[in-house]
């Protein structure tokens, strides 16, 4: 073989080995995540951190009607888009796409306490279907409350974060659109135009856990909120944050659509067919975790700016057991 001719094979290579590298990086990063959550279980379970102490109050009529009614519309929601990735999978023969952000999402769970790390910021009822104590206190350098004393209702926010898929599907479905439509947008004024549906869509959903008796906003910036020190009280900053967490994985899924594959599946089609659903799974997965990381890192950064809790709360909320 000729010098010029193993330059070439050698050019031909790379390309393919730095886009297997970017593809197998995201899987270790979603790998991470995944050992990460199996240990903070682990710590968790040992300790029996479900446990409240104190007695539990009864749960009002009021607290389990609007909590179930919640309940209910996720975990149907949940139920279609199983049922929708499934078919997808076996048409495919493999893992797909949106499989993978489902299941990525629900991995993503295990970071909802990480708002509550230097302080309560959201409080949850413990006049509900499913109280136990949260997981948070259990994350390495925890300076919120104490272990049993705080509530994590996983019935209906573990399905939640399945069911949000759904909106991030009606966004990114729109993207698309509005680029078949309008070829001349760059992709930063798609993506502009993504946050603005994002924001539309999930501006009345932040709103949405106290009015089903799910938690309330045990901490708000008073300049920076309607209705301060009310148990309804409405951060208006929450909707632009959450907004942009709902945008990273719409944008991921505009990508894939688009392209053929997104940001962290390049390289995929390199790798043998049995791993490539797993490492797309992972590599999926770190996506979701990080879009979710983002929110909760701002949450606490907010939670740091003086803020205040409600003066008082209705009959079918109690937060402290």
């Amino acid at each position: 073989m000729s010098a010029s001719d193993a330059g070439t094979g050698l050019a031909s290579v790379r390309p393919q080995s730095r886009a297997q590298v970017a593809a197998r990086g995201w899987a270790l990063a979603g790998a991470m995540c995944v050992a990460a959550q199996l240990a903070l279980l682990v710590r968790w379970v040992a300790d029996e951190g479900y446990r409240l102490t104190g007695s539990r109050p009864a749960a009002t009529t009021t607290a389990l009607v609007l909590q179930g009614v919640f309940t209910a519309l996720v975990v149907i929601t949940l139920a279609v888009l199983v049922g929708w990735v499934w078919r997808q999978s076996r048409a495919e023969g493999r893992l797909s796409f949106d499989a993978a952000a489902v299941i990525g999402l629900l991995l993503s769970t295990w970071l909802d306490p990480v708002q509550d790390y230097a302080r309560p910021v959201f409080v949850q009822n413990l006049q509900a279907l499913t109280p136990a104590g949260s997981f948070g206190p259990y994350l390495p350098g925890w300076q919120g409350e104490a272990a049993h004393t705080v509530s994590w209702l996983w019935l209906p926010l573990l399905p939640m974060y399945g069911a949000f898929y759904a909106a991030i599907v009606l966004i990114s479905n729109l993207i698309r659109r509005a680029g078949t439509h309008r070829p001349h947008l760059s992709t930063a004024r798609l993506y502009g135009l993504g946050y603005l549906i994002s924001y539309l869509t999930v501006a009345l959903l932040t709103q949405i856990y106290p009015l089903l008796a799910v938690g309330i906003w045990g901490h708000a910036i008073p300049q920076l909120t309607l209705f301060a020190g009310h148990w309804y009280q409405w951060p208006l900053y929450e909707a632009p944050v959450t907004a942009l967490v709902v945008l990273l994985p719409a944008i991921l899924r505009h990508q894939h659509l688009t392209r053929g594959q997104s940001v962290v599946e390049r390289g995929l089609e390199q790798l043998a067919p049995r791993r490539q659903s797993w490492v797309r799974l992972l590599a999926v997965t770190a996506w979701m975790n990080g879009a979710v990381l983002l929110y909760m890192l701002v949450q606490i950064l907010l939670s740091l700016v003086p803020g205040s809790g409600p003066d008082s709360l209705p009959a079918h909320f109690t937060t402290t057991p």
